[in-house]
Order: structure tokens, then sequence, then C-alpha cells
């Protein structure tokens, strides 16, 4: 699977620490060809200023070469709009779709909401159904799910209650301590497996959540299943921030 490629669909950071930037730097690192298509602009404010949809489509349309695209990861989409060109567009794709992972990127760091209801529900319905895995954080899975999460239980009924929606597996990622735990719960419709973290990676995850997705959705693509790609990127992440610890300032 050597230089095989990957297309992630996301933000566009002007200080290259989070959305198409991460992918990209984190895909190269891995040995991967990264497409990406830019579905909004992040801004100093925290603000996103979204690119309309027909752009997204156009630049989907001319990069998008699903007989070589191996992996894919969407996570910033900015609005109702974007989900639906998105969504038709791998529709349109589908039997040729591979490793998809989704992000739910329905909210900002600090939590301000980014989609409207509306276009959470069009994402519940369009592009879950597509996803191999899909990826949400603690708020952004209570907002999902409907209901709030303060316990490991709860963690486990809004994974069930995203599942519904049809993705293959869901992964619940922990952004805060529960019950005395930074415990993420990976769900397959049958069993809750239980996945901790360790000390050294406690932290806003947020922070990275581009290059966790587009990690996992790489090593999707070699191969693995969905919890040792799970395990492998968050793995692949501790050892690039110890590296960078490790490196002189």
């Amino acid at each position: 699977m050597k230089n095989s490629t990957v297309l992630t669909i996301g933000g566009l950071d002007a200080e290259g620490r989070h959305g198409i930037s991460a992918d990209r730097s984190c895909l190269l690192s891995m040995g991967f060809k990264p497409i990406n298509v830019v579905s909004g602009i992040f801004l100093e404010s925290g603000e996103v200023a979204p690119i309309d949809a027909a752009t997204v489509e156009r630049q989907l349309r001319a990069s998008a070469d699903f007989k070589k695209i191996r992996g894919i990861k969407t996570a910033l989409l900015a609005t109702r709009e974007n989900i639906e060109a998105v969504a038709t567009f791998f529709e349109d794709h589908k039997t040729t779709l591979h490793n998809v992972v989704v992000d739910a990127f329905i909210e900002a760091e600090d939590e301000t909401p980014i989609l409207s209801s509306t276009a959470i529900s069009l994402f519940k319905m369009r592009l879950l159904p597509l996803a191999t895995l899909a990826v949400a954080y603690l708020s952004e899975a209570e907002r999902l799910a409907g209901i709030t999460v303060d316990k490991i239980d709860h963690m486990k009924e809004a994974a069930e209650a995203i599942r519904i929606y049809g993705p293959k597996m869901v992964l619940i990622r922990a952004d805060r301590v529960i019950e005395d735990e930074m415990v993420d719960i990976l769900y397959d419709g049958t069993e809750h497996q239980f996945l901790f973290t360790k000390t050294a990676m406690v932290g806003n995850h947020r922070l990275k959540r581009d290059a966790f997705a587009a990690a996992a959705a790489a090593y999707l693509t070699k191969g693995y299943r969905v919890k040792e790609a799970v395990e492998s990127a968050k793995e692949f992440l501790l050892s690039a921030r110890l590296l960078s610890q490790a490196e002189p300032a």
C-alpha cells in the first residue's frame, strides 16, 4: 500500500496546525499521498468562513479518482449545503468508496456550535451511513445522540444511538475525565470496547483531531481492523508528540 492515496476534506488553517494542513503532514509522514479538498477557512477568532458548496463539489470532481483513492477522511464541512454536496458525491461513487472515516466536526474546540440543527440532522442521515468509522468527541456525541454524557454508561448509550444511523463502527473520544477515567469507547453494534488513554496523551484531544482521523484512515487503508487502526493512530500521535518534545528548541 506504499504511496496509497487518501482523500481528506476539511478546513484550511493559515498557521498549519489544524485541518487539511495537519492531514497532509500526517499522511506524508506515513508514506501516503494526500489529496485535500477545502470546505472552509479557520479564522483567528475561532470562527469558520465556509467555502461554497459548488466549489467543494468542483474540487471533488477535479481530484477524487476513486479508482486510486484507498481511504477517505471528512472533518469540517461547515454548512448544510457542503454536507449535502459531499454526501451526494460519495453516494454517486458508493461502490468504490473505501475506508471512510467521518469525524463529526460539528463544533469548535471551545464547543461553540458550527453546524445548525438541520445541518446536523442531514449529517446523521446522509454521511454517517457511509462511514466505516464515525468519530465524535463527548459534547458532539451528546448533540448527535440527544443525551447528556457524564458517565461511562452514557458514552455507551451515545455510541449505540449514533450507530443507529448506519456507520459500521462508532468511536466516542473522551476529551475530559469521566468517572475518574480517560477512556474512549469503540462500538460495532454488538460490543463496547474500552480504549484507555495513556497519561502522556492527556490533554485537549481536539487540537489533534484532524491528524488522528487522517491517521486512522491511513491505517485502515493498510488493512488494519478498525480497533487496530484507532489504537495505532493514537500511538502515532503519541510518538509524534514525544518526538517534537525531544527536538532542540
